[in-house]
């Protein structure tokens, strides 16, 4: 695949991350070893690592993505068996760059996804189109407050569109 083609498709996959942390299993899976996430902190630890490249790279996202996760406060739930949870927060600008990732989850967040460890695996395990829109449509998305609720509800239907034209 050509560089730039590459990166541009890495870049689209990247900002669906805002929708869940499994774009950027997907966009990294070709560049990480084959190693276990068995650490709670591992999430974090590797994807914290392709914020740079996402941010460099803004202007290949799509204009629709964008509208969706800018100005946003996420925090992603990531569930493992044992009851244990990894909270990773977000907090994207106007252009839905991101200017905040950290570990631990952020305050008064606007927007909350929680995904289970093994899906995340999974997709890093066999990384397809197919699996990261059946990941993705498996994530509970929730908005905080009304206009969020409602963005939410665009978000699965814009989902549901991307999976019917990319598939």
């Amino acid at each position: 695949m050509a560089t730039r083609a590459k990166t541009k498709c890495m870049c689209v996959l990247l900002a669906f991350m805002m929708l869940s942390l499994l774009s950027v299993a997907v966009l990294s899976a070709e560049e990480l070893e084959e190693e276990a996430f068995n650490d709670v902190d591992s999430y974090y630890n590797q994807i914290n690592g392709y914020v740079d490249l996402y941010n460099e790279n803004i202007d290949l996202i799509p204009g629709v993505i964008k509208t969706f996760f800018s100005n946003e406060r996420i925090n992603f739930y990531i569930e493992y068996s044992g009851d244990q949870t990894e909270v990773i927060g977000v907090v994207s600008s106007g252009d839905a760059a991101i200017s905040k990732f950290v570990s631990g989850g952020i305050e008064d967040s606007t927007l909350k996804f929680y995904i289970e460890s093994e899906v995340i695996d999974s997709v890093i395990a066999a990384p397809s189109t197919e699996a990261f829109f059946d990941a993705i449509e498996g994530i509970k998305k929730e908005g905080v407050g009304f206009s969020k609720k409602i963005k939410v509800i665009f978000i699965n239907i814009a989902i549901k569109a991307a999976r019917t034209f990319l598939l």
